[in-house]
């Protein structure tokens, strides 16, 4: 018995002669109308504020093709060293992009409006400047402060001091993020009081052996207890510090000490 074999070939060529840009386009409309169509058959559709926010992120998106694509251009036509620098550069482009993208859904994730994006960029990258850190570490941090309930600006405004222990310390920004967080949320460390109450730690750090990036690890899980007996602001620091010292020179890890001190106050 004899098979008969289809085989469909597809050109993907747009008949119109448009360009790659617009046939991108006509496909992202296509994508847009099947969401639509979808939404309207729920009886559900986007509020005015949600369009504005795609159509944003949809500019912002071509701009950085757009930008990727001059990069690798000028690399195609440049010498063999200089082309690698510029694919370099393209690459670093592309990482930046990145890096706006996740700045954008922290933006949207806090509840500010498309308006926030440009400023939140431009207040990063001040922060990582001044403190020597990677625009990708301080963007970290603040996805940690964002992420655990911090509102965009007291997150903004806990940033500095977070960027700034982490970057002297070597501790994970993460880390850190969250230590402000439970500082600020168990002892009402205020964010005018964070650099000194980070000082706290990092002199505390310095003279024992539980040191600050052991604090920025354990702390979030300890300082609640500590709230609850009544400690608080940077006195309370100051009382939690030199407990976890005792408890370090008696326990064979900062791990151990953590614990032994956390068994202590609850």
């Amino acid at each position: 018995m004899s098979r008969l074999t289809a085989s469909l070939v597809v050109d993907l060529v747009d008949k119109t002669g448009a360009k790659t840009q617009a046939i991108i386009g006509n496909m992202d409309r296509l994508k847009r109308a099947e969401r639509d169509y979808m939404l309207a058959d729920r009886n559900l559709r986007l509020s005015n504020r949600d369009r504005a926010m795609e159509r944003l992120m949809m500019e912002r998106e071509a701009a950085d093709e757009a930008r990727r694509q001059k990069m690798m251009l000028l690399a195609s036509r440049i010498g063999t060293g200089v082309a690698i620098g510029g694919v370099i550069a393209a690459k670093a482009y592309t990482n930046f992009a990145d890096l706006e993208r996740r700045v954008n859904r922290i933006v949207v994730n806090a509840d500010k409006g498309a308006g926030a994006i440009d400023p939140t960029i431009r207040r990063l990258q001040d922060v990582a400047a001044q403190t020597r850190t990677s625009f990708d570490d301080v963007v970290g941090g603040l996805e940690a402060l964002v992420a655990s309930g911090r509102s965009l600006d007291e997150s903004l405004a806990f940033l500095p001091a977070v960027a700034l222990t982490a970057q002297a310390s070597g501790a994970a920004m993460n880390d850190v993020a969250l230590t402000a967080d439970s500082m600020s949320g168990a002892l009402k460390v205020s964010a005018d009081e964070m650099q000194r109450a980070f000082d706290i730690l990092v002199a505390g750090g310095k003279a024992g052996k539980f040191e600050l990036k052991d604090m920025a690890q354990y702390l979030p899980s300890i300082l609640p207890a500590m709230a609850a007996m009544g400690y608080k602001g940077t006195d309370g620091l100051r009382k939690v510090v030199p407990m976890l010292q005792v408890m370090r020179n008696q326990a064979g890890s900062s791990s151990e000490a953590a614990t032994y001190l956390g068994n202590v106050l609850n």
